[in-house]
């Protein structure tokens, strides 16, 4: 849908409906972007921690304290007229930016993170997507409220390794400091080979042969991990014109 095609409907011209749209945007962000860009307790409080874990190990995953799926979505852009390096993902082999979530089994995000800069790097992102790109929408069903779009400003480069998103976000930290269940027992998530073994991460066997036991626990989680594949998708499908940021 254009600009163009609401103005029977609104009776507003171009230049208006386009302030319109970014001031909602913004007060979405201001209003409601600290419910999953921080720790929210009130859907990561230890209870419920707890339920997230036990629903995902009664599908049949082999971890019986992990509470969501962790990993990181390569977005398409348009080549930017400056710092194509930056945003060039060399594995897509396209001009992309990256976010990293990390999704419960009930279907939403409970965090959502992308770095404003590359290290040592004079050339912020804030600038790339100043120069091709709106900030990016999310839907997200919430516990005390019915629905919300998300919108976030913070974008990471297109080349960031999962690895190197999930350093700088500061979740790692966050789930040290609060992913315990009401016992005190490590909660964990579960994320693809990218990322780092911890306490409170854990990824598939990547040995050279693996034991039957091994390959058992890796089919067992790949198979509950689907779920934040579609939740990427579902986002997608949701809004059709921002698939490719231009």
């Amino acid at each position: 849908c254009r600009y163009s095609d609401l103005i029977p409907r609104f009776g507003r011209l171009i230049p208006e409906l386009s302030m319109i749209y970014n001031i909602v945007l913004d007060h979405t962000y201001n209003t409601h972007g600290h419910r999953i860009s921080q720790w929210n307790n009130s859907i990561l409080d230890p209870v419920s921690l707890e339920r997230y874990a036990e629903a995902i190990h009664d599908k049949g995953a082999a971890l019986d304290n992990c509470i969501g799926f962790i990993d990181g979505t390569v977005r398409p852009i348009c080549r930017p007229g400056e710092l194509q390096r930056v945003v060039y993902n060399g594995h897509k082999r396209v001009h992309a930016l990256k976010l990293q979530s990390f999704t419960l089994p009930n279907g939403m995000i409970a965090n959502m993170y992308g770095p404003v800069g590359k290290s040592g790097s004079e050339y912020t992102s804030n600038k790339i997507v100043a120069k091709c790109s709106k900030p990016f929408m999310f839907v997200i069903l919430g516990s005390d409220y019915e629905f919300a779009v998300l919108v976030f400003n913070f974008i990471a480069e297109g080349r960031k390794h999962d690895a190197g998103m999930l350093a700088d976000s500061g979740l790692l930290n966050d789930l040290q400091r609060f992913a315990f269940s009401s016992t005190g027992q490590p909660m964990c998530l579960y994320g693809d080979p990218a990322y780092p073994l911890r306490i409170h991460l854990q990824v598939p066997f990547r040995n050279a042969v693996l034991t039957p036991a091994m390959q058992a626990f890796n089919s067992s989680m790949s198979a509950v991990r689907e779920s934040v594949e579609w939740l990427f998708g579902d986002i997608v499908n949701y809004f059709k014109d921002r698939k490719s940021v231009v």
